[in-house]
């Protein structure tokens, strides 16, 4: 009997102690998982703050190369209506001139472009108003640079028109037609048209020298 209560308690002891065993080894793995659950929570932790971090530094680059950009469509919005504003003010003064300046600037344009017989285009305000004295001038000096003198020139135009007879050298006509332009003229010559109005001439300065004007408007900007 007294063995048999021996081998009970040795069965208990063992199994206490067994339990015990599993018990430390079960608190032991627990340990070591909930350590490796902390790591790994940790460096997630981690890796979500260093991507936020360098997202906020990336949309801060963003933001700052972005105002820069406005910034600078805003000053080169700003120099091109100044430019555009200077333009704006040769074409008001082409627009102003007297009836005799611009007899003397057409009259120079046309003689320059003039290669045979031409017919002359102009807006219906400077047909009425200079029309018939810039055929004349024109005419006037095309007959002094043909050798002519401008009183020959003046005549022989008379005899033309009297006899219906035509002399040597290029002749210009006052067309009917007129053109909605704000000043200048068109040249016809046959099927070849010269565009010297106002604003073909300002568009052409305006690509000529629009890199002075604007070193002349900016200069010390």
């Amino acid at each position: 009997m007294n063995d048999i209560n021996a081998i009970l308690r040795k069965i208990d002891e063992d199994a206490k102690e067994s339990a015990a065993a599993i018990l430390k080894a079960g608190e032991e793995n627990r340990d070591k998982i909930l350590a490796d659950y902390r790591a790994q929570a940790e460096k997630e932790r981690q890796a979500i703050l260093d991507s936020a971090k360098a997202q906020c530094e990336a949309m801060a680059l963003r933001a700052a190369s972005q105002a820069g950009i406005e910034e600078r469509n805003k000053k080169l919005q700003t120099r091109r209506a100044a430019i555009d504003a200077a333009f704006a003010g040769a074409m008001k003064k082409l627009c102003g001139l007297s009836d005799e300046q611009k007899v003397a600037l057409f009259t120079h344009l046309a003689v320059e472009n003039i290669t045979g017989d031409a017919e002359l285009i102009l807006n219906p305000a400077d047909r009425a108003s200079i029309g018939t004295a810039l055929v004349a001038a024109i005419e006037k000096k095309l007959a002094a640079q043909s050798g002519r003198s401008p009183l020959a020139g003046a005549a022989v135009a008379v005899v033309e028109k009297t006899l219906g007879v035509r002399g040597a050298g290029p002749h210009v006509t006052l067309s009917k037609e007129t053109g909605s332009f704000a000043g200048g003229f068109r040249l016809r010559e046959g099927n070849v048209e010269t565009n010297c109005t106002f604003e073909v001439l300002v568009s052409g300065a305006k690509e000529e020298l629009e890199p002075e004007v604007s070193r002349i408007l900016f200069e010390n900007a």
